[in-house]
C-alpha cells in the first residue's frame, strides 16, 4: 500500500513538472524577451510578427558566416574539388586547418557553419575572390541585392570591426534567402560531421554544431527544439551572444534573429531558450485563412465593345476573381480584424478595353485586394460567358436602294468648257433663228414688190 502511494506521489510530481513548462510557455509573450535587438519573421512572406530594435545597426558577430556560406555555394562550381588552404587566421573559434592543407570546399563549409571556424571563413573568401577585401565587395553586393539596406561587411567571419554591422531585420532577410538553398539547409541542420582525411589531418576534422537548438554538445544541457532546422550562432564581446535560428512546423517557416544578449550579464543559453519560446509563440498565434473566410467582392461587371446585337446581356460581361490560390498567413489577431471588417478591404481592377469575341474562362485582367493600403492578394479576372462579336448584315434584294450617283465635284476647267458649250449652243440657235426669219422676209418683200409692179 505504501509503495502504491509512493508511486502515485512520484507520478503526480512528474506530472506537475511536465505541466509547469507548459504553463510557462502559455504565459509567454514576446514582450518578455529582454534582448535589445530581435525579430520573429516569416521565412516565406518576410512578414514581421514581432520585433524590437530590428532595424537598429549592430554587430552580427559570427552570424556573418551565413552570408559567407551562401556566397561560397553560389560561386563554387564543384564543392568537392580539393583546394589548398591559403594563410588563415587562428583568432577565436577555428576548425583547425593550416596553410597548405588540402581540403574540399564542402568540408570548409561544414567547418564554417558547425564550429564557426574563422580560419575556414578566410580560406573560403580567398579561394572564391582572391583576397578578403575582394570577398567583402562580393558580400556587400549580395546584401544590396537582398535588400539588406542597413548592413555593411568588411570580413567573412564577423570578427569585430566598427565598420562591420547589420540589423536583426537584415539578417532575417539573409537567413530566409539562404534557407532556400538545399545544400545550405543540409549543412546547418547537421549535428556532427567529420571531414575527409587531409594531408595534415589523416583522420579528418571532427566538427560539432554549436547551435544548441539543433545539437547538444557533450556535457551540456539539452536545449534542442523539435522544429529547429538551423542556422548559426555568434559571439564577440562587443556583439554579445547572437543567434540566427530557423524552425518549420506544418506549412509555416519562421526565422528568429537575436543580437546583443550582453555577455557576462546573461547566460549564453538564454538566446536558445528565447528563440524556442518565440517559435512556440509564433506557431500558436500564426494561422492561415482562405478566401471563404472573407466576405469580399469577387464578381465584377464590365462592358464589352463590338458585342452582337443579339447578345442577351447587351454587351455586359461578368468577371470572376480566381481565388483558388488565395491564402493569408499572419497573426490570428490581425486576421480576425480583417475577417470582422471586410468592408475595409479595397480593390483595384486592371482590365483593358474589352472587344468581342470573348470566350468563357478567358483571363481578361486582374484585381488587387488591399487592406489598410497593403496588398493582400492579386487575382486573375475570368470571363463567365461567351460574348459574340457583331456581324455585318447580309442585304436582301428588297433592302437594296438604287439611287443616282451624286455628281463628282467638277474642276474649274470642266466648268469653263460647260460655259463655252452653252455659249456656242446659244449662238447656234441665234444663227438658225436669223436664217429662218431672213427667208420669210425675202418672201414677203418679193410678194410686196410684185404687188406694186402690177398695180
Amino acid at each position: 500500500m505504501k509503495v502504491k502511494k509512493l508511486l502515485s506521489m512520484i507520478m503526480l510530481i512528474c506530472a506537475l513538472f511536465m505541466f509547469i513548462p507548459s504553463v510557462m510557455a502559455d504565459g509567454f509573450t514576446p514582450e518578455d524577451v529582454t534582448t535589445p535587438y530581435f525579430i520573429l519573421m516569416d521565412a516565406d512572406t518576410k512578414e514581421v510578427y514581432y520585433e524590437n530594435g530590428s532595424t537598429d545597426k549592430f554587430y552580427p558577430a559570427s552570424t556573418t558566416k551565413i552570408l559567407t556560406c551562401i556566397l561560397a555555394i553560389e560561386n563554387t562550381e564543384d564543392l568537392d574539388a580539393i583546394i589548398t588552404v591559403p594563410s588563415v587566421t587562428d583568432r577565436g573559434s577555428v576548425m583547425g586547418i593550416r596553410e597548405g592543407e588540402q581540403i574540399s570546399m564542402r568540408d570548409l563549409l561544414y567547418g564554417l557553419m558547425l564550429v564557426s571556424g574563422n580560419d575556414a571563413a578566410e580560406a573560403i573568401a580567398k579561394t572564391v575572390s582572391g583576397t578578403v577585401d575582394s570577398f567583402a565587395v562580393l558580400m556587400n553586393a549580395k546584401a544590396i541585392e537582398l535588400g539588406m539596406v542597413n548592413s555593411h561587411f568588411v570580413n567573412p567571419n564577423g570578427l569585430h570591426n566598427e565598420e562591420h554591422y547589420s540589423t536583426a531585420y537584415d539578417m532575417g532577410l539573409l537567413a530566409a534567402y539562404a534557407m532556400q538553398n538545399e545544400i545550405f539547409r543540409e549543412i546547418v541542420a547537421t549535428k556532427e560531421y567529420t571531414t575527409s582525411p587531409t594531408n595534415y589531418a589523416p583522420d579528418g576534422h571532427e566538427l560539432v554544431n554549436t547551435n544548441r537548438l539543433v545539437n547538444t554538445p557533450e556535457g551540456k544541457k539539452n536545449l534542442e527544439y523539435a522544429y529547429a532546422t538551423g542556422i548559426k550562432t555568434g559571439n564577440t564581446i562587443p556583439a554579445g551572444y547572437c543567434l540566427v535560428a530557423s524552425a518549420t512546423k506544418d506549412d509555416t517557416d519562421l526565422i528568429v534573429v537575436i543580437l546583443g544578449d550582453p555577455e557576462g550579464y546573461v547566460p549564453s543559453e538564454l538566446r536558445f531558450e528565447n528563440a524556442a519560446k518565440l517559435f512556440d509563440w509564433g506557431f500558436v498565434n500564426i494561422t492561415t485563412i482562405d478566401a471563404s473566410s472573407l466576405s469580399i467582392q469577387s464578381e465584377f461587371v464590365v462592358d464589352v465593345n463590338n458585342a452582337s446585337f443579339d447578345d442577351p446581356e447587351y454587351g455586359k460581361l461578368t468577371l470572376r476573381a480566381d481565388m483558388s490560390g488565395f491564402s493569408m498567413k499572419g497573426l490570428k489577431t490581425d486576421l480576425d480584424a480583417i475577417i470582422s471588417n471586410p468592408t475595409l478591404i479595397e480593390y483595384e481592377m486592371d482590365v483593358p478595353t474589352l472587344v468581342a469575341p470573348i470566350r468563357t474562362g478567358m483571363v481578361v485582367g486582374t484585381v488587387t485586394y488591399k487592406y489598410e493600403g497593403n496588398v493582400i492578394y492579386t487575382a486573375d479576372l475570368v470571363a463567365l460567358r461567351d460574348v459574340a462579336e457583331m456581324q455585318e448584315p447580309v442585304p436582301s434584294i428588297n433592302d437594296i436602294e438604287i439611287s443616282a450617283p451624286e455628281p463628282a465635284d467638277e474642276p474649274a476647267s470642266y466648268l469653263f468648257l460647260w460655259i463655252l458649250l452653252a455659249v456656242l449652243v446659244i449662238a447656234l440657235l441665234i444663227v438658225v433663228y436669223m436664217l429662218l426669219t431672213g427667208r420669210g422676209l425675202v418672201r414677203r418683200r418679193k410678194k410686196y414688190g410684185n404687188k406694186r409692179r402690177y398695180r
